[in-house]
């Protein structure tokens, strides 16, 4: 079985604690959408579309978060023997959805902020300002610093 994900990823998380909590062997395969690194061909014959998540067993793909967390329940009370053990089902679905949902905008938000520096490093405007910024902040420390032995006094 493969996960295909990014490790901070709220989805690949609750994907991630299903498959612990249930023992299941996995591969992880961390995916960075926003460097672009880590993408292997093998992600992209499996979804052309290079949306995170995916889990993969065998020829089953997933890429929907409940149904992945559904499908380890299911592997987990197959591979158990133990018929007679009561499947939590809808209960487990509706717990990983429900699980600090109330944080899921302010990690949206987040990522959104990490997506915009990411994108604002590759705009050469950008670092120009940046280093100049730093130049001048510089030139004050090393001016301080002729006048006293302490940046603050």
């Amino acid at each position: 079985m493969q996960l295909y994900h990014h490790p901070y990823s709220w989805d690949s998380q609750r994907v991630r604690l299903a498959l612990e909590e249930k023992g299941i062997d996995y591969t992880s395969f961390h995916v960075n959408p926003v460097a672009g690194k880590n993408m292997y061909a093998s992600f992209f014959r499996t979804n052309r579309s290079a949306k995170l998540l995916v889990f993969q067993n065998g020829h089953r793909i997933i890429y929907n978060t409940i149904e992945i967390i559904q499908y380890v329940e299911r592997i987990w009370l197959v591979s158990s023997g133990e018929e007679n053990i009561a499947s939590s089902g809808g209960e487990v679905a509706a717990w990983k959805e429900a699980q600090a949902a109330d944080l899921a905008p302010a990690y949206r938000t987040k990522l959104d902020q990490v997506y915009e520096t990411e994108d604002k490093l590759k705009d050469p405007a950008v670092l120009k300002q940046n280093k100049e910024q730093l130049i001048r902040l510089l030139d004050q420390v090393e001016t301080k610093l002729n006048e006293s032995a302490y940046l603050t006094s």
